[in-house]
């Protein structure tokens, strides 16, 4: 994941898990080719100062004292619990192997952009351009128009809107989705 430069990073916090929790994720269906060290200089230049912002750098604090206070937990571990505990876990997953039943098969789907699918299907005029179902809080999908400028899910709507001024963020309908997924 391509992140802003050093010096500019460092500007926003010192923590690399901070900036890519805050950085483009790309792993999208229709994000292929992205400019992304633009698109993250919008994202970062966007919601500096943003209770998103805050909260992502309180969120991020929190986990490095999580993981602080593990460490020091671990330092504390002598090599025979190590291989204790080693021992207890492998002697768990043989036993949940062991109960594992293989006689049935689970298909997952993933209906890519199914929300903005449902969306551009009740109003063919959306079709041609970008557009995401949420709020300028939170975004839940968005169609791949919108995906070129790099709006994806579980993006901020207001972000999303800087990094593409025209996107059109319509409002979910749950109830929409739920009778069109009971469809196929």
């Amino acid at each position: 994941m391509d992140l802003p430069n050093t010096s500019e990073s460092e500007s926003f916090t010192g923590s690399d898990g901070f900036l890519s929790r805050m950085a483009i994720n790309d792993n999208k269906a229709g994000m292929e080719g992205l400019d992304k060290e633009k698109i993250n200089k919008i994202i970062m230049d966007s919601t500096k100062g943003s209770r998103f912002y805050e909260n992502e750098l309180k969120k991020d604090q929190q986990v490095n004292h999580r993981i602080e206070k593990m460490m020091q937990q671990r330092a504390q571990l002598t090599d025979h619990q190590l291989m204790k505990s080693t021992l207890k876990v492998d002697k768990l997953v043989c036993e949940l192997e062991k109960g594992c039943d293989l006689s049935r098969t689970v298909v997952h789907i993933d209906m890519d952009a199914f929300y903005a699918a449902v969306e551009m299907r009740d109003n063919p005029d959306l079709k041609d351009k970008p557009m995401a179902v949420g709020s300028m809080s939170m975004l839940s999908t968005s169609n791949y128009h919108a995906r070129k400028y790099g709006v994806r899910a579980a993006m901020p709507g207001f972000i999303g809107k800087k990094l593409c001024p025209s996107l059109i963020i319509v409002s979910p309908n749950f109830d929409k989705y739920r009778a069109v997924s009971k469809q196929m």
